[in-house]
């Protein structure tokens, strides 16, 4: 924590003390760190903020997991509409989307932004509470899932390298990735196993 914040060697110091993060001043010495913050539940718990734009500080900051933290992420520079998860889709559409330890939640298609912004929030909110009961409420929705322009070829697109394809598919919300493949027929074959093998 101090080390992110003050110390500019530090890999993670951009994310932290260049952005202007600052650790509250009587938690530089530890004993009053420890007095605010408890005796660390578990080797796997580390200090989260509950607003990754504030300081760390005793109102600021909880232990959580890695897997906690996963779900309070900030925004991407990719990010294009201001909030997390949230991903326009051409001119009508919105997608909100949740990724968590790997696995992308498709959480459903949205004629406006914040009609994607609060179906996200709803999720997430759900989730930390019950992952399982959050999941299902995806389940049931028709998973619509767009042709590439270039292959014409459901969830099958050109690798960057130029040479290859990728195949992807999204089976009851969640998105998963079917492997590398040097022609279009291979993917598309690929593809077609893995979601009948995955829906038996």
């Amino acid at each position: 924590m101090m080390s992110r914040c003050y110390n500019p060697a530090e890999p993670q110091y951009r994310n932290y003390g260049g952005r202007g993060i600052k650790v509250d001043p009587t938690w530089h010495h530890f004993r009053f760190f420890a007095r605010d913050m408890g005796i660390r539940p578990g080797p796997k718990w580390t200090i989260e903020r509950k607003d990754n734009n504030a300081n760390y500080c005793k109102s600021n900051c909880i232990w959580a997991t890695r897997s906690d933290q996963c779900v309070n992420r900030r925004l991407f520079k990719s990010n294009t509409s201001g909030n997390t998860g949230v991903v326009r889709l051409g001119d009508k559409q919105w997608e909100s989307r949740f990724d968590y330890l790997g696995v992308r939640y498709r959480i459903g298609r949205h004629r406006t932004k914040g009609e994607a912004v609060k179906a996200r929030t709803q999720f997430t909110t759900q989730f930390a509470c019950n992952p399982h009961d959050a999941i299902s409420t995806i389940i049931s929705k028709d998973q619509v899932v767009w042709n590439n322009a270039k292959t014409k070829q459901r969830g099958v697109c050109p690798h960057a390298d130029g040479k290859g394809y990728i195949a992807r598919c999204t089976i009851a919300g969640v998105r998963h990735y079917v492997g590398y493949f040097i022609t279009i027929e291979e993917a598309v074959d690929a593809r077609s196993r893995f979601i009948k093998a995955q829906t038996r």
